[in-house]
This record gives C-alpha cells, structure tokens and sequence, in this order.
C-alpha cells in the first residue's frame, strides 16, 4: 500500500489521483472524512489522523510500503512560527519515527525551495539546504529547514529518503484554493487587480507529481530535487489570463515601496476576518528574492519534463470555469 499525508491539499489530491490511476493501493490520512467532490468514485482507504499526533500514524504506516509526506503548514504570515514548527517539523519527525518503526520501504518528502539557501541575483540556486536557519526568508522557510533535518535524521538510520523541492505549485484541480488559484478566482469573478514589480518561479501540480513518481523510481536515497517550472512576474500572469479568457479587469501597478506599506495592512485586515491573506510583508519579499532554481539534476536523473506556464495557467482557468466545489476543510 502507499500511504499519502496531506492528501486533500492541491499537490495531495492530484498525486493521489495519478496512483489510483496507475493502479496501485492507496490509503490517505486525513483529519476528517476526505469531501466527496475531490475524490469521487475513487478507491481509497481512509485513515482519520494528524502528523502531530504519532499514535495515530501507527495503523495507516504498519502495512505500507511507500509513504508520500505532503501534509505541511504553508504560510505567507507573519507570528506562525510556533505552529509552523508543530506541523512541519513536529509532522515530519513522527513521519519519520513511524516508517522507521513499521518498516516503510521509502519514504518520499515534498520539502519546498524556500528551505534552499539562496543565492545572490543571476546565481541559480541548487539543492543545497543550510544548517541552520539563520539566512532563510521568513519563518516557513525556517520550519522547511529544519523539517529537512528531521527527514535526513531518518536517513542516517536507514531509511530509503528522497527528498523534492518544488517551486510555487499552480494549476488545475485547486479545490482549497490555493493563493495562486484565489487570484485566478478572483480575475475570473471580474475583480480589479494590481500588481508590482517582482518574479517568482511557478510550476505546474500534473509536473511536480510526475516528478514525484519519477523520484520513487529513480532517485538516490538521501539526495534531494527541485522540481520549479517558469519564472514569471504577476502582470506576466495577468496578461496571459487577460489573452486567454478575453477578460479585461482594472489592473493597477502600484510602486514598489507602496506595496510593502500595505501588505501590513492587508494582513493585519485578513487576519482580523480570519481570511487567509493573499498579500504581506513576506509574499513582497519573496516576489523579490531570487528565482532563478536549476532543475538539471531532477532533469538528468528523474527525466524531468516542463509544461508552458501559458498551457497551465490555461488548464487552471478551464476547471476554475467548469467546477463548482465546496470549501475543502
């Protein structure tokens, strides 16, 4: 059997999907009872848990032979360090104990490249993930690090590990959604835009999921792979669903130093309605940071393929259009 954490999520429910497809026995570990709308008519086993909580890792790991940790915290807020620490680095130590203890063949962990250090503008970035936490942005990146150092504690002890790093997963099948897929909501619902200068590098879910199974088959245990996609900025985005969708919103740019300013407010307001927020201190920050991540190695050794951001973003906006779903808890 494989065993997926965080099943529910985009990359979880689009991971799961493809193994059922392909065939194999699958269980899913989950909070509540998985909604009927993201998985449908597919042959699950169900198991009620939490990664904070080990006793309750013991059923669903005993008989499983591979197990794909997804199951994370992520967070462009400020003040989440404590519970960003439980989930993520708490999370992946009983992952790790409970597949040490039940014998689980290989694990598979999607980390995140925000837990690489990063390089200097113009300088791509590799798979190399700092000791410590001290020069990583913001306090998610310092949960990812030190949950990678729990990952790699169950390698030294002989576990199989293989470790993926994706960039900013976009895509179809966003039923949460995601923040990218609120922006693509909100565009499609005619809402007035703005935009700064900024890029980031944003992959396609189908792309990180085949580059997870590729990463069961061949990659080296212990070793790591960023799985990233395109680099774009915001207005790139905007423009491509503008061209494709024949959607003409209000669509501002606002100077740089302005949006710092009010990314404090804007998260300070959805925090109050208890919203999650779609733009802070830290997403400015990060839009600013370096994007430029090298995939060569999960390209030589996993046969790492790309799809066009235009084809993904295409393929987001066509289920956002066509799907109707309720809020995935």
């Amino acid at each position: 059997m494989i065993i997926v954490t965080g099943a529910t999520g985009h990359l979880g429910n689009v991971l799961v999907k493809k193994l059922v497809a392909d065939g194999h026995d699958v269980g899913i570990l989950v909070h509540n009872k998985p909604p009927q709308d993201v998985f449908a008519d597919i042959p699950l086993k169900v198991f009620l848990g939490d990664i904070t909580d080990y006793t309750t890792l013991v059923e669903p790991f005993k008989n499983a032979e591979i197990v794909y940790h997804l199951a994370a915290k992520i967070s462009i807020s400020s003040g989440e360090f404590e519970q960003l620490q439980k989930i993520n680095v708490g999370g992946a130590k009983n992952v790790v104990k409970a597949c040490l203890e039940n014998g689980v063949k290989k694990l598979i962990y999607a980390s995140s490249v925000h837990a690489l250090v990063e390089t200097p503008h113009g300088v791509q970035i590799i798979e190399n993930v700092p000791d410590n936490t001290n020069n990583v942005l913001g306090d998610y990146a310092r949960s990812k690090v030190l949950a990678y150092h729990e990952i790699m504690q169950g390698f030294k002890q002989g576990l199989n590990v293989v470790i993926v790093f994706p960039s900013g997963i976009i895509g179809p099948y966003d039923y949460k959604p995601s923040q990218i897929g609120q922006i693509i909501k909100n565009f499609l619902a005619g809402k007035p835009s703005s935009f700064f200068d900024g890029k980031y590098d944003y992959v396609d879910v189908r792309d990180v999921v085949e580059g997870m199974l590729q990463a069961s088959v061949k990659g080296r245990a212990g070793q790591g792979y960023i799985l990233n996609g395109n680099i774009s900025t915001v207005h790139e985005i905007y423009q491509i669903l503008e061209e494709y969708t024949k959607i003409h919103n209000k669509l501002s740019k606002i100077p740089l130093w302005l949006a710092y300013s009010v990314s404090y407010f804007a998260e300070f307001f959805s925090k109050l309605k208890h919203e999650e927020p779609l733009f802070t201190p830290y997403s400015v920050a990060v839009l600013q940071s370096n994007p430029l991540f090298s995939n060569a190695k999960a390209k030589s050794e996993l046969n790492y393929k790309v799809r066009p951001l235009k084809q993904t973003l295409q393929d987001a906006v066509d289920w956002h259009q066509s799907h109707t779903y309720k809020k995935v808890l």
